[in-house]
């Protein structure tokens, strides 16, 4: 995911170079980074200490970390509806992630209101859909309250 990433930057460097000051070439993306840049992203994730107490405690924390990275991964490949869902369910889960309906917009709405509209729409009808399935597998609301009604 890094990877692509740093490609797309390059990509968009390549085009937008000739509006660059001519001072700018270290702080440009040279072609050692497509290696360092996802080398040092796994390394940070992989020796964070959160991450680390996290596997070691068992916790859910792990759970919604894939999920986030699998959020993540189909922002930067351009797909709108895993995004929804997945971000629909960490919500309903745990409601911090929803910061991340500002990166999904800026992705996908591409600077129209009407879209960013749709998008926020399609994201309330993701949660409520996540809510009422968890209303069916529980038979009750209880989950809100030891879910949302923590914060």
């Amino acid at each position: 995911m890094s990877l692509r990433f740093v490609k797309q930057k390059q990509d968009q460097q390549d085009v937008e170079r000739k509006q660059y000051a001519k001072d700018t070439e270290e702080l440009q993306f040279g072609p050692l980074d497509k290696l360092d840049i996802p080398e040092l992203v796994i390394v940070a994730y992989l020796f964070n200490p959160l991450t680390v107490m996290s596997c070691i405690g068992m916790t859910s924390t792990v759970i919604s970390n894939l999920f986030l990275a699998f959020f993540f991964y189909c922002l930067v490949k351009g797909m709108l509806i895993p995004c929804l869902l997945v971000l629909a369910f960490e919500t309903v889960r745990s409601f911090y992630p929803i910061v991340l309906i500002a990166p999904l917009l800026l992705v996908f709405s591409r600077n129209s209101v009407r879209r960013g509209v749709a998008i926020a729409v399609l994201f309330i009808v993701g949660c409520l859909i996540v809510a009422v399935a968890n209303y069916f597998v529980l038979n009750s609301w209880n989950f809100l309250d030891g879910t949302l009604g923590f914060m």
